[in-house]
């Protein structure tokens, strides 16, 4: 019988080896791991649909997600003559420390930010080259770049990332394998050196 959600996973889980986390320098691989947070457990058919992929490219993936620690399989399930894996999370959140004493680890995480900003890149090109998918005003607007600057106190850091973690959710509870727009949005925030002037 197919599990509603797998028993025993943790609340939070920490990655302590820059191997683990170099599966997730590929931009597919991240978006099968957030089907998965998503999703519940799923097959591999399953998140393929929600992704818009398909199935047979994303087996790799998973099985490097599934070896790194970030999947498991939950149980099983007949689709005609073939049995299917369900997998599941193996936590709700994933967390990393970049410490400094760990230069691997930076070199990684900087490696993944990359792959993304890539993909997003390309994203972007393809999307302009669809004129009649791309709604670029209104309150349904689909495409958009932009790079923000400014010296923002704690309280409004604060107010920025309530309302990343609005679009999060709003991302990670749609459960739709049909329907709707697929969108993506990639978002990097930093703090820069201040290198402005203050001699008097």
């Amino acid at each position: 019988m197919r599990s509603s959600r797998a028993t025993g996973k943790e609340a939070e889980k920490w990655i302590t080896k820059a191997t683990q986390l170099k599966v997730l320098e590929s931009p597919v691989t991240v978006d099968v791991l957030q089907a998965f947070r998503t999703a519940g457990p799923s097959t591999v058919a399953e998140v393929a649909q929600r992704i818009g992929r398909q199935s047979v490219s994303l087996h790799y993936h998973v099985r490097r997600l599934k070896s790194a620690g970030f999947l498991r399989v939950v149980d099983t399930k007949r689709s005609g003559a073939r049995t299917q894996s369900i997998y599941d999370v193996t936590a709700k959140f994933f967390r990393y420390r970049n410490a400094p004493e760990n230069p691997g680890m930076q070199k990684v995480v900087g490696d993944i930010v990359a792959s993304l900003l890539r993909l997003a890149v390309r994203n972007f090109q393809a999307a302009i080259g669809r004129p009649d998918s791309v709604r670029e005003e209104g309150g349904d607007r689909n495409l958009l770049a932009d790079r923000l600057k400014a010296r923002l106190s704690k309280h409004e850091i604060a107010a920025v990332n309530r309302h990343l973690r609005a679009a999060e959710r709003i991302f990670t509870k749609c459960d739709r394998t049909k329907g709707g727009e697929l969108i993506t949005l990639t978002v990097v925030m930093t703090p820069e050196p201040d290198r402005s002037d203050t001699a008097s």
